[in-house]
């Protein structure tokens, strides 16, 4: 149904705040916390220290301790891409997998020389820095090569894994990028129109009937879909918040795997970020259209957490 599995966790909150600091704890699923809280400060969530990480992490690990190989299925409706036209493009890998391939569980974006945006659901429950990589430079998942290791994971601390809402997250790497950071759309979201195209981005399965999988960059174009049309009863009624917006047609989506990915448009002739890979039921299907996260609500909190070496 979704691009992801979730479940409550028991975590910590903390949030620094521009007229204040603040410690919560709580138990359960994270509570959206108003949009003033959301954009000021440097809000992330922390969890217990017994925590295994991300559902998605730990899957990945799992089928290769299992059987050796890769799982997931990601990209439909896609053709090959180039990393010279998706320079930013990374890939989230578990460390301890030793092939690329198998590893991958997650895409990002790289924002800036030490920084990369993803999904809080691809990092959540207590995903360790030690236990993640970067691959970067590459639109290939052959090999061992290219990976970075990662040293702090910043999940939002109203990231909700009960409505998806504020599914964002960052992280830092040990070592400068050589890829080239993208920009995000700005605060107005200028250029964000009906039918606008997204170009969206991610590795894994050619098809959804057929078991075909690639270890190359695939991409995509899907148009966007104002907020009205998406929350019909025919696709997700009462289920869009203010910091997500759609994306998508028949046959064309991201899927599992892609989650953390970028969705990107042309404006003013630059390539800028409007959405992160979040969730959606099916993929490609009639009416369910991908949903992202709105990046340009999230430009403060990146800049806070980076300490403003993400120049957004």
């Amino acid at each position: 149904m979704s691009r992801r599995t979730t479940r409550p966790v028991a975590y910590l909150v903390t949030c620094v705040l521009a007229s204040q600091f603040c410690f919560t704890q709580r138990t359960g699923l994270a509570q959206a916390d108003s949009k003033a809280d959301q954009n000021q400060g440097s809000c992330r969530k922390q969890y217990d220290i017994s925590a295994k990480g991300s559902g998605a992490l730990q899957k990945v690990i799992a089928v290769w301790n299992a059987t050796g190989t890769e799982q997931e299925q990601r990209i439909i409706g896609g053709q090959p891409a180039k990393i010279e036209d998706n320079p930013w493009q990374v890939a989230i890998l578990a460390s301890h997998v030793p092939d690329n391939w198998a590893a991958q569980f997650c895409g990002g974006s790289i924002i800036a020389k030490r920084w990369v945006l993803t999904a809080a659901h691809c990092v959540d429950e207590g995903t360790k820095a030690a236990d993640i990589s970067v691959l970067e430079g590459t639109a290939s998942l052959k090999g061992k090569k290219n990976r970075v290791p990662v040293d702090q994971v910043a999940v939002h601390c109203n990231w909700n894994p009960l409505n998806h809402d504020s599914d964002i997250a960052l992280l830092h790497v040990k070592s400068d990028l050589a890829g080239t950071p993208i920009d995000a759309i700005g605060a107005d979201e200028t250029g964000i129109v009906g039918g606008v195209l997204l170009r969206v981005s991610g590795w894994g399965l050619l098809s959804i009937t057929e078991d075909i999988r690639t270890d190359v960059l695939y991409q995509t174009e899907v148009p966007y879909v104002p907020k009205s049309s998406c929350t019909q009863n025919k696709s997700y009624p009462g289920e869009i918040t203010d910091n997500m917006l759609c994306a998508g047609r028949e046959g064309k989506d991201t899927c599992t795997g892609d989650s953390g990915g970028p969705a990107s448009i042309v404006v003013n002739g630059q390539r800028k970020l409007v959405g992160i890979v979040s969730w959606g039921e099916g993929c490609g299907d009639v009416n369910k259209p991908g949903v992202y996260t709105r990046v340009s609500i999230f430009r403060p909190w990146v800049k806070s957490i980076s300490a403003n070496e993400v120049k957004w």
